[in-house]
């Protein structure tokens, strides 16, 4: 389950405020749920860096071209394949 951004921030908050104040890992973890393991990754871990990404707009493909178009998951699109260079790709991918 993916923790919101906010409440990881007061978790860490607190964690840092009960450790300089010389609690212990494993007694900070248990009074906020947490693995020993999990609390001490996350304050190790900086937060996750919001920014825009740069993105390239070019012109449309003719219609009844036979590129292939190759999405990935994680929304990476890569245009303009030829079947034997898009087999290659996934096969890179796996």
């Amino acid at each position: 389950m993916r923790i919101p951004d906010a409440v990881r921030a007061r978790v860490l908050a607190y964690s840092r405020r009960q450790r300089a104040a010389g609690y212990s890992w494993a007694r900070i973890a248990h009074r906020v749920g947490l693995s020993v393991g999990s609390l001490k990754n996350w304050s190790r871990t900086p937060p996750p860096a919001r920014r825009l990404v740069p993105v390239a707009v070019t012109a449309a493909p003719e219609v009844g071209t036979a590129a292939l178009v190759v999405v990935s998951p994680g929304g990476y699109r890569v245009e303009g394949l030829d079947l034997a260079s898009a087999t290659a790709l996934l096969r890179a991918l796996r």
